[in-house]
C-alpha cells in the first residue's frame, strides 16, 4: 500500500461488505486493499456495528497492523466481545473514515461507532434521480430540481 499520512504512516484500506464481493480478488483493485470483512461471514448485515468491529478486530489480529492502531490500543483484548466493544468504538473511532454509498448502512452506522464517514453520494445519485425520473416520467424537470432535503428524504426511505 503507497498511499501515507501527513506523518508518512502507511493507511489501511478495506472493504467492509454485506454482499459477497471482495476487492482483493480483482486483480485491478487487489494491490490497494488490505482486507475484507464479508458481513455473510459474521452472520449479520450492515448497520449492525458487529460487522464494524469485526473489521477493527481483524486489525487488531495482524501483526503487521498493529503498529498503525492508535497508542491507547495496547493491551486491549479485541476477543473479549461484549467488555470491549465501547472501548474500541472510542480508542478507533477517530482514527478510522469509514467511506461508504449507502448513508443508513455506511455513514449512520460509522457515525454511531465514532468513526468519520465520507458518503460516496455520486455512487447513488444517479440512480437516485432516474428512479424519480421514472415516477415524474414527464420531463427532466424532477432531476434540476431536486435539491439537497428531498434527496436526503429519498435516500432515506429506500
Amino acid at each position: 500500500n503507497n498511499i501515507q499520512n501527513s506523518n508518512g504512516s502507511p493507511v489501511l484500506i478495506g472493504a467492509i461488505t454485506d454482499g459477497n464481493s471482495n476487492p482483493g480478488r480483482v486483480e485491478a483493485l487487489k494491490p490497494f486493499f488490505d482486507f475484507c470483512i464479508n458481513a455473510e461471514s459474521i452472520g449479520v448485515a450492515k448497520p449492525d456495528k458487529r460487522v464494524y468491529l469485526e473489521a477493527v478486530r481483524f486489525i487488531a489480529s495482524q501483526r503487521q497492523f498493529t503498529d498503525l492502531l492508535p497508542p491507547d490500543f495496547d493491551g486491549i483484548n479485541t476477543s473479549d466481545n461484549v467488555h470491549n466493544e465501547e472501548t474500541l468504538e472510542n480508542i478507533v473511532g477517530p482514527y478510522w473514515c469509514h467511506v461508504g454509498d449507502d448513508f443508513l448502512k455506511d455513514i449512520v452506522a460509522a457515525k454511531n461507532m465514532n468513526m468519520r464517514s465520507i458518503w460516496a453520494v455520486g455512487l447513488v445519485r444517479d440512480k437516485l434521480l432516474n428512479r424519480v425520473k421514472d415516477k415524474n416520467s414527464s420531463s427532466t424537470k424532477a432531476e434540476s430540481s431536486m435539491d439537497m432535503g428531498e434527496f436526503m428524504k429519498q435516500i432515506s426511505s429506500q
